[in-house]
């Protein structure tokens, strides 16, 4: 096997090995091992390759922690977050969500507690729409994700998105002005901070 040293654009040495470098096959191993829902497998390679923990291995910029979340691959998650840098766990994709903003739309309470435990600073991160995790937990009626992240909010992660709107009317505009008998406006009402005099 022919084996050269590449120096690539960040002048950092890879081995290239017939036209792919070790690290575009550990990338895609662990794109594919993702996609196919072998988790073990991606946390092994994550271990010996701890460069990849941050890596965007999808078109939309979602890194493998990204992928576990959308899979509800909750033990992944978990074991993850350990292992990981904060860096990566504020890592970003395409259209600015963070791991933790797609646990909220997905509705994901145990996800979002595990993530918030790390670093509750990730419940201010906003995505290119200007909305945090609470914005998204309330837009898709996740209840369960909204009352763990709401009970953790500052005053600060209650400001409007880039469209101007609150998390009420984010919720409204989701079509949720009841969840489970409760509506957002009774949560807000009971947090005085989330209305501007």
């Amino acid at each position: 096997m022919m084996i050269n040293f590449v120096i690539n654009k960040f002048n950092m040495t890879e081995v290239q090995t017939r036209g792919s470098t070790v690290n575009e096959i550990a990338r895609k191993k662990l794109f594919d091992y993702a996609m196919q829902g072998k988790w073990a497998k991606a946390k092994k390679l994550y271990q010996k390759n701890p460069w990849l923990h941050g890596e965007k291995i999808t078109v939309d910029g979602d890194t493998a922690l990204h992928l576990a979340v959308r899979d509800r691959n909750d033990w992944f998650v978990e074991e993850m977050v350990e292992l990981v840098s904060l860096d990566v766990l504020k890592s970003e994709n395409e259209k600015g969500n963070t791991p933790l903003h797609l646990s909220a739309s997905i509705g994901n309470a145990s996800m979002c507690e595990c993530f918030l435990r790390k670093l509750k600073d990730l419940l201010s991160i906003r995505n290119k729409e200007g909305e945090n995790p609470l914005f998204l937990a309330a837009r898709f009626g996740k209840m369960k994700a909204f009352l763990c992240l709401q009970s953790m909010a500052s005053e600060s992660d209650l400001l409007r998105n880039k469209k101007g709107e609150t998390i009420l009317l984010s919720a409204m505009a989701g079509g949720h002005f009841k969840l489970k008998g409760v509506s957002p406006l009774h949560l807000l009402a009971k947090q005085p901070t989330a209305f501007r005099s």
